[in-house]
């Protein structure tokens, strides 16, 4: 059973959720987008990969992110991974704001062989601030447009999808919900300066 190239996975698992969850960087990422966003996710795709060999490494093409408004209500950062070859690893995650910040995963399922095709149908994840990590069962075909009306259903709304301008994502980020100030914290042994966001990221 081939087991998921690294890179590919701990991006989405691991590296990008740490962001996601982190203080005000939500609200960083909205004020900035999509420029900012798309260069975070380039540089952590970029970090990640220097520190693993060359096999567990994975193309970036195709890393990209779009910005959509489902059920008329939540707006939704789409990140468009690049494609996966191995199971477990993910075609998109689904930044949703609620407007407190729901994290979503659609990938590839395990597949063993012999296995039903009805079996082999991507899943959808989420994970929590805390870590956890929950299965939340057959998710639809791996399309854009597939996985936004099926985030309707999931989050309890009409079905509709429409994309969102860059200015009404940025206005965004002046929601409350977008997380405590903690990235404000004085890096260690500096007391008395704030940490600044670009310092966040390294």
């Amino acid at each position: 059973m081939e087991q998921p190239r690294q890179q590919h996975y701990h991006f989405a698992y691991t590296a990008l959720p740490s962001k996601i969850f982190a203080g005000r960087v939500p609200s960083i990422l909205l004020a900035t987008y999509p420029s900012g966003l798309v260069c975070v996710l380039f540089r952590l795709w970029e970090v990640l990969g220097e520190q693993l060999p060359q096999e567990q490494r994975a193309p970036v093409e195709g890393l990209k992110v779009t910005a959509h408004r489902i059920g008329g209500k939540h707006v939704v950062l789409l990140v468009h991974m690049p494609p996966p070859e191995r199971m477990l690893e993910t075609y998109f995650i689904a930044i949703v704001f609620t407007p407190s910040v729901r994290y979503l995963l659609l990938g590839r399922g395990v597949s063993l062989p012999g296995m039903p095709e009805q079996f082999q149908r991507p899943t959808l994840r989420e994970l929590s601030p805390d870590g956890v990590n929950a299965n939340l069962g057959m998710g639809p075909p791996p399309s854009a447009e597939a996985l936004l009306r099926h985030l309707c259903k999931v989050f309890d709304l009409q079905e509709q999808v429409e994309a969102v301008s860059d200015g009404q994502v940025q206005a965004l980020a002046d929601e409350p919900a977008c997380g405590p100030p903690s990235f404000d914290a004085p890096l260690a042994g500096e007391q008395g300066r704030k940490r600044r966001w670009w310092e966040f990221w390294k």
